[in-house]
């Protein structure tokens, strides 16, 4: 409530107390003179207590001139009564002594309440201060945020300034202040308030007064009184006090004062926050020019190139491509190329996460040789060389790459690859045969030498033996050429063969009643030793069981060792000739070419640490 309402408050509440105090004094007289006048020897003036103690209680030492005044009343009325005269005078001073004391009391009371009540008052005004000054700040705070928001919006940094100004006038009150911005070695004065001296906002070196040590320092500063400090350099003398806050590694921001101790902690506090809000809006902008920059060279530089460029981010978004690539994926343009993720090229999206990771644990320039299915759903093999390029805190910040189509060079390079494999394979197969051969010549030789009288049956075999060998050369250029030529088809006792084929080898080979079945028995011999071999050299098998069973137009034939195994990722490679990760390629291979000239068709099963099972079906 105001000071003012109070006090007629107040003033109408001891009006409304005087009354009552004069009406229980005024009863109190007519009921003495009452008594006096029917002449009652004993007058009851007990009843002069109750507006001694009320007029004393509400009017403190007042109360003595009201008991006075009833003692007065008291003395006159008894003048002529029998009673003692001296004891009304004793019952008057008593009147007096009461309204006195409870008067002194009141005093003390009404002082201490007083008290009281003033300290209550400086409390609440404090309170109401301390209130009144939050809001303010929640207010500042909340416009100064307004202001931010109009910053994040601007591209210019000119627009920055003016509203950094701007805020610091009509928001925190600052009448004079500057904004400075490093311009060489120099703080070059960008935006001045309205309220600034002609002579005022002058540019200056950036290690020169305060302005200087804060960019230096990058601390923020409160000048109480300028002219006691040292380093201070001010425009006009007389500039008295005054805050200094860096913008971060851009300028200087200040305010100052004509007065001593303008500025306390508070507007220093919000000055900084109106200032971080300047910092971010700068780095922002400067950055997007920058970025804006490299972009406009990036583009200009790969508009031209005959491979494909690209810049994504992380997660496969494409931020730049050029025209170039667009084409090797068979897109009709780039925009229409930066619709999709970079992530939908590959013909595996995993690659591309086993790339990236790649790229980011090196931190070097990779290239890779990759499958990838153009917008037609063609599949094309792409060379990507890249690099992952990381923000300060080891994110993504984007990926730079090249991407060149070397599908035509790769299906020479498979094409002569496979050939020289099948070339190799062949070389091998028939070195193998033919040493055999020739190691039965010599022997042969070698015993007709000794044993003359045997010198006619060797030379025979010699001769035999000669004869097998040119069979084997051309039935292999058959096979080469063809690949599906074998020699003439007769019956073939499986059991038989199986047990020819047994001698070879030392380990357990246990085979079921097999089947008869036709075919050329050197090539199909020739099989069993590879696959034999294969589980011996290469999986470690010591048991093989061979089994068949029949069907209507077929019979199926189960080679299965308990070797180690096949990996899974390898099942489906190892009859391929360039298959050679486990060496297994070339046997494996032309076991198939034999059984696929028969009509037949070899598969297999395996699974690591189980062995492994080939399946043969030949037809009957």
């Amino acid at each position: 409530m105001p000071q003012n309402e109070l006090k007629k408050a107040s003033s109408e509440e001891n009006k409304l107390k005087i009354i009552v105090v004069a009406v229980v004094v005024t009863l109190c007289v007519v009921i003495t003179l009452y008594f006096r006048i029917i002449e009652v020897k004993e007058v009851y003036t007990h009843l002069f207590y109750i507006p001694i103690g009320l007029a004393s209680f509400w009017f403190g030492k007042k109360g003595f001139f009201v008991a006075l005044i009833l003692a007065l009343v008291l003395l006159l009325t008894h003048l002529t009564m029998d009673q003692l005269f001296l004891n009304n005078v004793m019952r008057a001073f008593m009147f007096c002594i009461v309204g006195l004391a409870v008067g002194i009391l009141s005093e003390e009371r009404n002082r201490a309440e007083n008290e009281l009540k003033k300290y209550s008052e400086r409390l609440e005004e404090k309170v109401e201060e301390r209130t009144r000054g939050l809001k303010e700040s929640k207010n500042k705070i909340e416009q100064l945020h307004k202001v931010a928001v109009q910053m994040e919006s601007t591209q210019l940094e000119e627009e920055v300034y003016l509203l950094t100004v701007d805020a610091a006038e009509k928001i925190l009150k600052f009448d004079i202040c500057e904004v400075y911005m490093v311009e060489g070695d120099k703080l070059v004065v960008k935006a001045i308030s309205s309220d600034m001296p002609s002579a005022g906002g002058q540019s200056m070196s950036i290690d020169e007064g305060i302005a200087g040590k804060t960019y230096q320092t990058g601390n923020s500063y409160l000048t109480e009184d300028i002219r006691k400090e040292k380093e201070a350099r001010p425009s006009l003398d007389e500039y008295r006090s005054g805050i200094s806050i860096p913008i971060g590694k851009f300028g200087v921001f200040q305010a100052v004062s004509t007065e001593v101790d303008a500025f306390d902690q508070e507007d220093l506090e919000l000055g900084e926050l109106l200032i971080s809000h300047t910092t971010e809006a700068l780095k922002r902008i400067r950055s997007e020019k920058a970025l804006q920059e490299s972009e406009e060279k990036y583009r200009s530089l790969t508009k031209q190139l005959p491979v494909g460029v690209y810049r994504t981010t992380g997660d496969g978004k494409f931020l730049h491509a050029n025209p170039a690539l667009a084409a090797i994926l068979e897109f009709e343009s780039v925009e229409d190329l930066m619709k999709i993720s970079a992530s939908d090229a590959y013909n595996d999206p995993r690659e591309r996460i086993n790339q990236i990771r790649q790229w980011k644990t090196t931190k070097e320039i990779i290239s890779n040789e990759l499958k990838f299915r153009t917008k037609k759903g063609r599949e094309i093999w792409i060379r990507d060389t890249g690099r992952v390029i990381l923000d300060e805190n080891g994110e993504i910040s984007y990926i730079d790459g090249v991407i060149e189509d070397i599908t035509d060079r790769k299906k020479v390079e498979e094409l002569l690859k496979k050939q020289r494999e099948e070339l190799s394979a062949f070389a091998h197969t028939v070195s193998h045969d033919l040493k055999n051969y020739i190691g039965i010549i010599r022997n042969s030789a070698q015993f007709s030498l000794l044993k003359k009288e045997y010198a006619e049956k060797n030379n025979q075999r010699i001769i035999d033996i000669t004869k097998k060998m040119e069979n084997f050369v051309n039935r292999q250029l058959e096979l080469a050429d063809a690949g599906k030529t074998i020699g003439e088809l007769e019956e073939i006792d499986l059991n038989k063969m199986i047990e020819e084929v047994r001698e070879t080898y030392s380990i357990e080979i246990h085979r079921g009643e097999l089947s008869m079945i036709k075919g050329d028995s050197l090539k199909l011999k020739e099989v069993f030793h590879n696959l034999i071999d294969n589980a011996i050299k290469h999986g470690k098998a010591d048991k093989i069981e061979i089994s068949s069973i029949k069907k209507k137009n077929s019979c199926i034939i189960y080679v299965k060792d308990n070797g180690k195994g096949i990996p899974e990722e390898d099942i489906d490679k190892i009859f391929d000739m360039r298959y050679s990760k486990t060496g297994t390629g070339f046997g494996l291979t032309i076991a198939k070419k034999i059984i696929e000239a028969h009509d037949g068709s070899i598969s297999v099963k395996s699974k690591e640490g189980e062995g492994t099972a080939f399946e043969i079906v030949l037809p009957i």
